[in-house]
């Protein structure tokens, strides 16, 4: 009694397992076909009908495969077994891929987006600091300008200021009411001419400084936007290295778990293992145990109700058989009643023309 609920029991897991890795399997198909399908309808049906056409090859194959040899040529059974493994081949195909894209580098567009604005802030600080270098120059430039201009200022006003006294102290020589001064107009003159001549230094110098300056604004400008424009092409080539760049080495990329996971083995056993390969190692590893559990558990099924199928098959072929024996000698006793009432409706109207012929050759009887 305990065997039985054992077996049976174990029956219906192994069903559901082949049930869950055959909906895992169709899923996972389904989604790997709509991404090289643009109608999801058209995805569906097909990951569909492939994964139920797979199902039912390996149940139909399993049955058949005990059938005689009449019953399942060879040309069927090379059939039936391209086809299965076409599937199971698609079904492990399509695993790797889903697998793969959902374990291989997780974080790689979060460590481009971080190496792309890493760049981005290593450009803005030096384009920032060249700016600033550049100002500062221009700054110290007008500065030094500046003073040069006021130091020639200052010159022009002591030498002012020392003829200015001389007019002044001119100007004061009075005598008893009497002006005393003769030298005051050269003096006035003198002091003219200097004025005059500071004004005109003073310009040429302010006329020399702008020139300076200008000429060096234009000079430092230059320079400055030929460091930017190098800054932006060394920056546009990084960007486009970032971009290409598979970080496969990169442990931020990959997965925390399986970076500290090939780390352990690397210290135990001393062989490095590059995570892409773990990644194809581990898909390969799943869709493998998914389509070899769907095929056992499918084989294990048909082959633990093949007597049953094969009972019932006999007795369903042999009802069709009998109910077509039946139908076949159902048709034939109608045709032959058929032809006796045509025979009969052939003789009446036989006897019928004769009469009618012997009444009208004899009419007057």
């Amino acid at each position: 009694m305990i065997s039985i609920h054992f077996f049976r029991l174990s029956w219906i897991v192994q069903l559901l397992v082949g049930i869950c890795l055959f909906t895992v399997s169709f899923l996972i198909e389904k989604q790997v076909l709509e991404a090289f399908i643009a109608t999801p309808m058209l995805a569906l049906l097909l990951a569909g009908s492939l994964e139920l056409g797979k199902a039912v090859a390996i149940i139909w194959h399993r049955y058949m495969s005990h059938q005689p040899m009449t019953h399942y040529p060879g040309s069927v059974r090379l059939t039936s077994n391209v086809f299965r493994m076409g599937l199971v081949l698609l079904s492990m195909l399509c695993s790797l891929l889903f697998l793969s894209d959902n374990l291989d580098r997780p974080n790689l567009e979060s460590v481009r987006e971080s190496e792309t604005k890493r760049q981005e802030n290593q450009l803005n600080k030096y384009l920032s600091r060249i700016e600033k270098q550049n100002s500062t120059k221009l700054a110290t430039l007008q500065k030094s300008l500046q003073s040069e201009y006021e130091h020639l200022d200052e010159r022009f006003k002591d030498r002012i200021a020392v003829i200015q006294k001389e007019l002044n102290l001119e100007m004061n020589n009075v005598v008893n009411g009497t002006f005393k001064g003769p030298r005051y107009a050269e003096i006035e003159s003198r002091l003219n001419k200097e004025k005059a001549l500071r004004d005109t230094e003073l310009k040429k110098l302010l006329e020399n400084n702008k020139a300076a300056y200008s000429l060096e604004a234009k000079r430092l400008t230059a320079a400055l936007e030929e460091k930017q424009e190098s800054a932006y092409l060394a920056a546009t080539a990084s960007h486009n290295a970032i971009q290409v760049n598979d970080f496969a080495e990169d442990e931020r990329a990959n997965d925390s778990r399986i970076v500290s996971f090939l780390k352990v083995v690397k210290s135990v056993s001393g062989t490095q293992v590059m995570p892409l390969q773990f990644v194809f190692a581990f898909s390969l590893l799943i869709s493998l145990l998914m389509e070899i559990g769907i095929l056992l558990a499918f084989n294990t099924i048909t082959l633990s109700i093949l007597p049953a199928l094969k009972a019932t098959h006999a007795a369903d072929l042999s009802n069709d058989i009998m109910q077509s024996e039946f139908d076949q000698e159902v048709r034939e006793d109608e045709l032959r009643h058929k032809e006796a009432v045509n025979k009969i409706r052939r003789t009446a109207d036989n006897v019928m023309d004769k009469a009618n012929e012997y009444m009208r050759a004899n009419p007057a009887q």
